[in-house]
């Protein structure tokens, strides 16, 4: 049973250029990380396409180390 940090609106800027701000999973993952894993919802998508990409947010996964 691993912990696993889910953030369904992690803000990016630019088209990606400029990096979202850090996650920081120590806390939560004593023993590290396993798996970090990003991809875009249609919530996420929509709101990109609106902006033109200038704010395109990701759903970011991370999965501690057991």
């Amino acid at each position: 049973n691993s912990t696993v940090i889910d953030k369904k609106w992690v803000n990016m800027w630019l088209w990606g250029l400029v990096e979202a701000d850090p996650i920081d999973s120590r806390p939560a993952c004593p023993s590290g990380v396993a798996t970090i894993e990003s991809k875009t919802s249609f919530l996420n998508g929509l709101v990109a396409g609106v902006t033109f990409g200038v704010y395109p947010p990701q759903h970011v996964r991370i999965t501690c180390a057991s």
